[in-house]
């Protein structure tokens, strides 16, 4: 009795972990985000950064991304990032590039499991038809916490 009890368990594994992995494959296993921290600032970026913290010292030094002038200055010296359980969580975020229009906003709209890597999909937008914008520096940035894994993270952006 114990091995027909033991072979149906077997049998039940093996029939989820293909379904799991079919999924995985077929559409992406759609994973929880939650939003830690969604704003801008008015330092000036060249190059827009996509980041993967799995530490407190890195997410604090992704958190400063979008905070340090060209010339190493943190803005906001004094005040800190959320700070997560990095046993279960990471932080995965993006920092874009600065534009000279006050409209520019990026937002991550999911992470998912997809074969065997972590999908990111973001959105990052300027003026939207029918929005006055200013004419400000801007760098938006959007740091979002997700289920800790090994996968590699890819980043995607979403077309709008």
């Amino acid at each position: 009795m114990f091995l027909g009890v033991r072979r149906s368990f077997s049998m039940g594994l093996n029939a989820f972990v293909g379904l799991f992995c079919s999924v995985a494959i077929a559409g992406g296993l759609s994973l929880p985000v939650r939003s830690v921290e969604k704003a801008s600032t008015g330092v000036v970026r060249v190059h827009s950064e996509f980041v993967v913290a799995k530490t407190s010292s890195e997410w604090l030094a992704a958190w400063r991304l979008p905070r340090t002038t060209q010339g190493g200055e943190v803005l906001g010296a004094g005040s800190t990032p959320q700070m997560v359980d990095f046993s279960t969580t990471m932080i995965v975020g993006v920092v874009l590039s600065s534009s000279s229009d006050g409209c520019t906003d990026v937002t991550i709209r999911s992470a998912s499991v997809e074969a065997t890597r972590i999908v990111i999909n973001y959105e990052g937008w300027s003026h939207r038809s029918g929005e006055v914008c200013t004419a400000a520096f801007k760098t938006p940035y959007h740091f979002v916490a997700i289920p800790r894994s090994g996968l590699p993270v890819v980043f995607l952006r979403s077309v709008n």
